[in-house]
């Protein structure tokens, strides 16, 4: 069993390729999507995170490209999930 702290580490290493060097869990919200016609309620979980090098992101396995915007310029309609534009207003408004 993997503890989600660990698994925001692997994921981002495995994802882009760099070390986090900082985590900081930021915020929780529940969400549910349709996987073969059923419903699958999940808990998206948020960290504030710090990596190693930013110049050696290279995207890999499920990440097609990436793509840097400040957090007020992302539009809900591009998002995958409505607890995705929740985490990204309740980072907006902490001031992190």
């Amino acid at each position: 069993m993997e503890r989600v702290e660990d698994t925001v580490v692997r994921e981002i290493l495995e994802e882009l390729g760099v070390h986090i060097t900082k985590a900081e869990f930021l915020v929780s919200f529940p969400n549910e999507y349709i996987y073969s016609d059923f419903s699958v309620f999940t808990i998206d979980m948020a960290f504030v995170c710090s990596i190693d090098n930013h110049e050696a992101i290279v995207p890999a396995d499920d990440v097609s490209a990436i793509e840097y915007l400040y957090p007020e310029e992302i539009k809900p309609e591009t998002l995958c999930s409505k607890s995705m534009f929740k985490i990204i207003n309740y980072y907006i408004k902490s001031n992190i």
